[in-house]
Formats: C-alpha cells, sequence, structure tokens
C-alpha cells in the first residue's frame, strides 16, 4: 500500500510516494509495456513510484492552475531526447528521483528549469561522497557530504545535463542553511531532510541561465 504526500512551491508541486504501488491505477499503455519489460519486480516498482510521483504532482499542479487533467492511466510520462522525463501531452515540466521505497517528483512551469533527488544517508557510501563532495565548506559528516551530493544531482537535472557534466562545475560556493553553487549563482536550492534522507530541489528562472 503506497501513501503520498505533496508539497507546493510558487514554481511548481512536489509529490513524494512511499511503499508498494498498483500498475492497473497508475501506468498508460505505453508505460505498462515498459514496466512489463521490466524482468527485476523492484526495478518495476521503482518504475511504478516514479510513474505515481509524477503523476500525482502533475494532477495537483493542474488543479492550482486549473488546467484540466484526465484520469492518472490516461496520462504518460516519457522520456525527452536527453532522457529527462516530460509529460505528453502537457507544457509542464517534470523531474524525477527514487531510492529505497521512496519516489520523488516535482512538477514546475517551464518558465523555470528544476531538478529533484532524493538520497538515503547510508555508511557505506562515505568514502565515494568524501571524493564526489571535495569543498572545503561542506563539513565531513555523512549528512553533510549527502546533502552535498543530492543538491549537486538535482543541479544537474535543472541543467538539462544530468551527471554527464564535469562534476567541478556543480560546486558549491555556499552552504547551510542556504547551498548556492559557484557557476550558477541564480540556481536556487531547497533543501528537505529528515533523520534518514534529504530531498534536494534545484530551480531557477530559464532566462537566467548559462552553462559555464
Amino acid at each position: 500500500m503506497s501513501v503520498s504526500r505533496t508539497i507546493e512551491f510558487p514554481f511548481g508541486v512536489m509529490a513524494l510516494v512511499e511503499g508498494d504501488c498498483c500498475a492497473d491505477f497508475i501506468l498508460s499503455k505505453d508505460e505498462f509495456e515498459r514496466y512489463c519489460a521490466f524482468s527485476a519486480k523492484t526495478r518495476q516498482q521503482d518504475f511504478l513510484r516514479g510513474r505515481s510521483a509524477a503523476k500525482i504532482a502533475l494532477e495537483k499542479f493542474c488543479e492550482l492552475r486549473r488546467i484540466s487533467f484526465p484520469d492518472k492511466a490516461l496520462v504518460t510520462i516519457d522520456s525527452n531526447e536527453n532522457g529527462a522525463p516530460c509529460a505528453r501531452g502537457f507544457s509542464v515540466g517534470i523531474s524525477i528521483s527514487h531510492s529505497r521505497d521512496i519516489a520523488v517528483a516535482i512538477a514546475f512551469d517551464l518558465t523555470y528549469s528544476c531538478g529533484i533527488d532524493v538520497e538515503f544517508f547510508r555508511e557505506n557510501r562515505i568514502a565515494a561522497l568524501n571524493k564526489m563532495s571535495s569543498e572545503e565548506i561542506v563539513p565531513r559528516d555523512l549528512r553533510s557530504m549527502t546533502i552535498a551530493w543530492s543538491a549537486k544531482e538535482a543541479l544537474s537535472k535543472a541543467l538539462g545535463t544530468g551527471l554527464t557534466i564535469a562534476l567541478h562545475k556543480l560546486r558549491i560556493s555556499k552552504w547551510l542553511p542556504n547551498v548556492e553553487f559557484a557557476l550558477f549563482p541564480n540556481m536556487q536550492c531547497i533543501v528537505i531532510p529528515d533523520s534518514v534522507k534529504i530531498i534536494a530541489i534545484v530551480y531557477g528562472k530559464i532566462e537566467q541561465m548559462e552553462l559555464n
């Protein structure tokens, strides 16, 4: 049984889905074919949770903007030419992330660029995070380094590059309570932590973006 909740922002709506989902109530015909192509049940559930979170966020976004929204199973979340999610037939941006049994997604106004990431605090990743989050201003504890990495991954999605971009271009110039990025000062970062995980949302006006 899945549990969901939403958070509204001026630029969009975030949804979080936790637990198992049922394909019958979520997936369009095209999505169901993709779902069936996954051999592993864990991969199927990742896909279901991601699509569920995206459609919940999109539905709430459409409700707030007074845009018509059909049954969720009639909506298809595709991938664009860069592999990023997009909602077929909607002029609304979508970003999705998942980890363990949680998926988060954000539906956002296309005058913005936006990316979302969720990460759990995992002790077995601390060595890798230490290499990927090398800025001196970031404390060297697991929680801080996970937050830094999540913020960078969300930024890479907002830029439309994903993690194909060189990591030094994602470097952090200011630490909490407001994470800022050295090469992208106009991109804003929202950090939503709890005791076990971090959700990072990065957003910025399209006309203010510049990929250095």
